[in-house]
C-alpha cells in the first residue's frame, strides 16, 4: 500500500551531452569502413528501435549521437554483436548530408475569420522568468472558472502549482513544490470538493535516480487544498490522470513515469483507501518501456471503460492505445510509430477531428532539446486519423520544429475541430528569431480533414504547453499558452499568454 508522505518533483526533455573523442576533422575517424561493418551497423542500431537513416542528422551531429547509441546499449543490458564504435561513427558521418534543410515557414498570418487579440497575465511581483510546463483551462469549484498553471525552475527545482481566474485578473498559489510537470484537476475522495493531482519529475535534467512522485491536493471547504505525497521513490513522473478504470466505483489514479534510461514506465494506482486521512492505493505496472511523457483517457471502443493514450518519447517515439479489459488488465494496440529513434515525439491531444464519430490523435514530434542542437523540417504537426483499426492513418499538417504543446479546439467557432500548436526552440543555441520560426501555430479545418496553416506567433518559441477553453466563463474559447524563459537577451514579463476573440 502507499501512504502519505513528503512532496515530490519536475520536468522532461533535455538529454544527456556526450562527447566523442578520437575523431579527425568534421567528426570522422581515420580508415575505411568494410562493407561487414556496414552490415554490422545496420543490424546493431536497428535491434532495439527501427534503424536511423544517416540523413536523420547532419554530419557534424553523428559523433554524439552514435557515441550515445552504445552507450544506452550497454545500459539495456542486452549483449548485442556490434561494428567498433569508429567504424560505425565513419559510416554515419561519410553518409549524410553536411546540413538538413529548414523548416517550411509558409503560411498565413491571419485569416481566421475573426481577430485573436493575445493578452498577458504575469504574477505581481515576479522577475520576467517564468518557467511554466502545463497549463490546463479548468473548473477549480463552481463559478471560480481559470488556468491551472504549473510551474518549475529547471536549476533551482523549485516550483508550484498556480490558478489564474481571468475576469478577476487574480493569482492563488495552491501549493508549492520542487517543480510539477503536469496537474489535473479531479475530486478524488468524492466528497463533492474538487482536488488537484500533480505529476512531478524531480529532475529537469535527465537522470535514472528516483526522484519522481506524485502530489495529492485535497480541497477543503474553506477552498485551499492540504497537500498529501501520493508516491514517492520512483523515476522522473511526467503525467497524471484518473478515472474508475477497475470498475468499483472509486476513482484510481493512472500515473505516467518517464524515467530515463533504466526505469521508468506506466503505472495504475488502483484506489483501496478506507480512510482519506491515510489514502491508499494498490500499485501494478501497466506498461514497463521508459519515455512515456502523456497519457490521455477515453472510451476508445465504446464498451462503457476508460481506456487510454499513452505518448512514449525517446527511442520508443510511439502512440499506444491501452484498451481496458477490466480488473486492472490493459490490451496495447500501436497507432503510430515514428520512423527512427531521432523523431522527437513530444506531444497528443485525443479528439474526433474530422467528425465522424470517433477519436483521433493530434500529434506533436518536435523535440530538439538533445545536444548538439539541430532543426529538423522533418518535426512538426500532424493528424492520425482513426479509420476503425489500428495504427491510425498518418497524415503531415505542417513543419514546426520545437513542438511540444498541442490542443484540438474549435478556434473559430464555426463547429468544426482546428488543430492549436506552440513551440520551445531553444533561443542561444538555435535562434529562431533570426529564422523567423512559428512559435504559436493554427491549423484552421477550412474542409473535412484539410487544413490551413496560420501563424498567430513567430520568433519567440518559448511555449512548451498549451490548452483550449472557456476560462473566463462568458461563452469565448480562448487559447491559453505557457511560457518558459530561454535567455538573458529576451525577458518575458508574462507568465501565460491568452488569446482571446477580440
Amino acid at each position: 500500500m502507499i501512504t502519505p508522505s513528503a512532496s515530490a518533483l519536475t520536468v522532461s526533455l533535455l538529454a544527456a551531452t556526450i562527447v566523442v573523442t578520437g575523431c579527425g576533422s568534421g567528426g570522422r575517424p581515420a580508415g575505411p569502413v568494410s562493407a561487414g561493418d556496414v552490415e554490422a551497423t545496420r543490424v546493431f542500431c536497428g535491434a532495439c528501435h527501427p534503424f536511423p537513416a544517416p540523413d536523420t542528422f547532419p554530419q557534424f551531429a553523428w559523433p554524439e549521437h552514435v557515441k550515445q547509441g552504445y552507450v544506452f546499449a550497454d545500459r539495456s543490458g542486452r549483449r548485442l554483436p556490434r561494428p567498433s564504435l569508429e567504424a560505425a561513427t565513419a559510416w554515419y558521418v561519410d553518409n549524410a548530408p553536411e546540413a538538413l534543410s529548414l523548416p517550411d515557414r509558409s503560411a498565413s498570418p491571419g485569416d481566421l475569420g475573426l481577430t485573436l487579440v493575445r493578452r498577458g497575465a504575469a504574477i505581481p511581483g515576479r522577475p520576467p522568468i517564468p518557467h511554466v510546463s502545463d497549463v490546463r483551462v479548468v473548473e477549480l469549484a463552481a463559478g471560480r472558472r481559470g488556468v491551472l498553471v504549473c510551474e518549475c525552475d529547471p536549476l533551482e527545482n523549485t516550483g508550484a502549482v498556480h490558478f489564474y481566474e481571468p475576469a478577476a485578473d487574480r493569482w492563488t498559489a495552491l501549493c508549492e513544490m520542487p517543480g510539477p510537470a503536469r496537474a489535473e484537476v479531479v475530486d478524488l475522495d468524492r466528497d463533492g470538493i474538487p482536488d488537484v493531482l500533480a505529476a512531478c519529475l524531480g529532475s529537469f535534467f535527465p537522470t535514472d535516480d528516483r526522484v519522481g512522485g506524485l502530489v495529492w491536493l485535497r480541497g477543503r471547504e474553506d477552498g485551499g487544498f492540504a497537500p498529501f505525497t501520493l508516491l514517492t521513490d520512483i523515476g522522473r513522473t511526467a503525467d497524471v490522470r484518473a478515472a474508475d478504470f477497475d470498475g468499483d466505483g472509486e476513482t484510481d489514479i493512472l500515473v505516467a513515469e518517464f524515467g530515463w534510461n533504466a526505469i521508468g514506465g506506466v503505472w495504475l494506482l488502483r484506489n483501496r483507501t478506507q480512510d482519506w486521512s491515510r489514502p491508499a492505493f494498490e500499485m501494478s505496472t501497466v506498461e514497463p518501456r521508459t519515455g512515456c511523457a502523456r497519457v490521455s483517457v477515453a472510451d476508445l471502443d465504446a464498451d462503457g471503460r476508460p481506456d487510454f493514450v499513452a505518448l512514449f518519447c525517446q527511442e520508443h517515439e510511439s502512440v499506444v492505445a491501452f484498451l481496458n479489459r477490466g480488473d486492472g488488465r490493459f490490451h496495447p494496440e500501436t497507432i503510430f510509430t515514428g520512423p527512427h529513434p531521432g523523431y522527437g515525439s513530444s506531444a497528443i491531444d485525443l479528439a474526433d477531428i474530422d467528425g465522424d464519430g470517433d477519436l483521433d490523435v493530434a500529434y506533436g514530434n518536435g523535440d530538439v532539446l538533445q545536444e548538439p542542437f539541430v532543426l529538423r523540417a522533418y518535426q512538426g504537426v500532424a493528424w492520425l486519423e482513426n479509420e476503425g483499426d489500428f495504427p491510425f492513418a498518418f497524415h503531415r499538417l505542417a513543419d514546426l520544429p520545437g513542438v511540444h504543446g498541442i490542443v484540438a479546439t474549435d478556434v473559430e467557432g464555426d463547429g468544426d475541430l482546428d488543430i492549436v500548436a506552440t513551440s520551445y526552440v531553444p533561443a542561444e543555441e538555435l535562434n529562431p528569431e533570426a529564422l523567423d520560426l512559428t512559435s504559436v501555430l493554427v491549423l484552421e479545418q477550412t474542409e473535412r480533414g484539410e487544413f490551413a496553416r496560420r501563424r498567430l506567433e513567430t520568433k519567440t518559441c518559448n511555449h512548451f504547453t498549451c490548452a483550449a477553453g472557456d476560462p473566463r466563463g462568458d461563452g469565448r474559447r480562448t487559447i491559453v499558452v505557457g511560457n518558459f524563459y530561454s535567455t538573458t537577451r529576451r525577458p518575458i514579463d508574462r507568465m501565460i499568454d491568452l488569446w482571446e476573440p477580440e
